[in-house]
């Protein structure tokens, strides 16, 4: 995730040969273009949609926010807009929504749309009174939250701290068999991702993402 803010950086990422999927935004604007070149390069999309977070509007995901006073149908709607503009993204994902996510006729309103499309959903960062993770399996939508999200260590000179996250995911993979990280895509975590998978016999395999995550029913 996090890509957007150089062009060239993000033509690079894409064209990458490990088979990483990407976050990209559903609103935000100039992602189309890279909407167009991940679906070019076959790459899996994760697809960000911005819910309303608590103390909105004084904290935004930006336009194109689905917010908790809007109707049912229209959630429902502006949901499949996204899903349909992304071109069959492998899952949707909350960019915040800290406030949607414990609303239950919000929630109720999103998963019909994931249903409807098959598509999974992603819960970044739960709000503790969430009700996401308890209403999809009678909803049923396919349900998963990332085992790592690494962001503040992939900036230059935070090293350390990247080897110890992606370390915790490791023993979580061990553990479980597997783990979804989500990493913000930066010249420094790349470079640190490649050197760490140029290891002699690294304790751990890439997979695509869709490896990983739970699919709806005949995906």
């Amino acid at each position: 995730f996090g890509l957007g803010d150089d062009a060239a950086f993000d033509r690079s990422l894409l064209q990458h040969e490990l088979p990483f999927a990407v976050a990209l935004s559903a609103a935000s604007e100039g992602q189309e273009q890279l909407l167009r070149d991940a679906r070019a390069g076959r790459r899996e999309i994760v697809l960000l949609v911005p819910m309303e977070p608590e103390k909105y509007p004084s904290q935004n995901p930006g336009p194109g926010t689905l917010l908790v006073s809007m109707s049912p149908g229209r959630i429902e709607s502006m949901a499949r807009g996204y899903i349909r503009e992304a071109g069959a993204p492998l899952a949707v994902a909350n960019y915040m929504g800290s406030l949607a996510t414990q609303d239950e006729q919000f929630v109720g309103a999103l998963y019909r749309a994931l249903r409807k499309d098959g598509v999974s959903f992603v819960h970044v960062a739960p709000a503790p009174r969430s009700v996401c993770r308890n209403m999809a399996s009678s909803e049923g939508v396919a349900y998963d939250e990332p085992d790592a999200y690494l962001d503040a260590e992939t900036r230059p000179g935070r090293g350390a701290a990247l080897e110890r996250g992606w370390a915790d995911a490791i023993d979580r993979a061990t553990r479980q068999g597997n783990a979804l990280v989500m990493m913000r895509a930066t010249p420094a975590s790349l470079a640190w991702l490649e050197k760490t998978l140029a290891r002699t016999e690294p304790p751990f395999r890439l997979v695509a993402a869709s490896r990983v995550l739970h699919r709806p029913a005949g995906k």
